[in-house]
């Protein structure tokens, strides 16, 4: 079976490419990226208009909790807690904003190691999109140009076979599946 439906995946792709564009637009423009989270969720039944909804993670919450000195093993935990069925977070999200996530997506600045560890990790820009069955992250290069400015270039979502692919190779690794509960 697989992990998208064909309509799941264009909807995630053109998502995909509308934060990473808008990320790389500030990158390109000398600014830094803060994190940002979203929360996706199929629309109603009876909302004709929309197939799916899209919902950023408050700003004030993710100043806090970035804040911390464990910030990126919170907002992963917190993530992935709103993907699972019956947690503490996932009612409260459904509670307080009427949505059940199927998806969440982050997008934040992060950097690369390099094959050798004599050279400095690369700068990049990280869209990481989870869903109850599978993890992908999608790697965007930063690149530091000799007069200090920064340019970011962003790279085609991966296609279903691509996605597949990495999935396969990702079930090497087994995820927490700890909850913040």
């Amino acid at each position: 079976m697989p992990l998208l439906d064909r309509n799941t995946w264009y909807i995630l792709k053109h998502l995909h490419h509308s934060l990473a564009a808008q990320a790389a637009s500030r990158i390109d423009a000398g600014e830094s990226v803060p994190a940002a989270a979203y929360l996706v969720s199929p629309a109603a039944a009876d909302d004709c208009l929309a197939q799916m909804h899209v919902a950023e993670v408050d700003g004030e919450f993710m100043a806090e909790l970035l804040g911390r000195s464990d910030a990126d093993q919170l907002l992963a935990q917190y993530l992935t807690d709103a993907l699972q069925e019956g947690s503490k977070i996932q009612q409260h999200i459904a509670r307080e904003h009427g949505l059940l996530p199927h998806y969440t997506v982050c997008v934040q600045e992060t950097r690369l190691p390099n094959a050798d560890s004599q050279t400095l990790p690369r700068p990049a820009l990280l869209v990481l999109i989870r869903a109850r069955n599978f993890v992908l992250p999608v790697f965007h290069l930063i690149r530091e140009l000799p007069d200090g400015r920064r340019t970011c270039h962003v790279r085609p979502f991966p296609d279903l076979q691509e996605i597949e692919g990495a999935q396969h190779l990702l079930q090497a690794f087994p995820l927490a599946r700890t909850t913040l509960q």
